[in-house]
């Protein structure tokens, strides 16, 4: 089943500022320089919000035994569903040694053994609830307890 991104409404306000800066600076410099400056806003266009939207959208998670997917633009991350260790609520800033995938603060974070990925990575379905419940069903070993996802003894 796959389960969208939640999105904090003011990190999308400072994802579109950054993405609508450069046309903002194009104007700019188009009313200073003339018709001739176009260039200028395809370029800044091109550097700026191309790569960032190829990096964030789409944003999703997919559970498809025997891996957790979690696809945020370009990136594919797969994660075995038998090396999730815990899945429990953070509403921290995060960490170095982690990597989010989530478009708001309101968040989960996914313990894994995986060695070929972080440790743990956050993030950020819609509803959290039913996405733990449907982890814990289609994942043996895991179960849904006190609102964490957690690996049985």
């Amino acid at each position: 089943m796959r389960y969208y991104s939640k999105k904090n409404i003011w990190l999308m306000a400072i994802l579109w500022f950054v993405l609508l800066l450069p046309l903002a600076l194009g104007i700019l410099f188009l009313s200073k320089v003339g018709p001739g400056g176009i260039w200028g806003i395809i370029f800044l266009a091109i550097m700026v919000d191309v790569p960032l939207l190829l990096l964030i959208y789409p944003l999703y998670y997919e559970i498809t035994p025997p891996i957790l997917l979690v696809r945020c633009g370009l990136i594919r991350m797969r994660i075995p569903l038998d090396s999730i260790q815990q899945v429990v609520p953070d509403y921290t800033l995060g960490s170095p040694a982690g990597v989010s995938f989530a478009m708001s603060l309101d968040r989960l974070r996914v313990d894994s053994s995986n060695r070929e990925w972080p440790s743990f990575v956050y993030i950020a379905p819609k509803d959290k609830v039913k996405f733990m419940q449907d982890l814990a069903e289609q994942t043996e070993g895991l179960e849904f307890k006190d609102g964490q996802v957690i690996r049985r003894q």
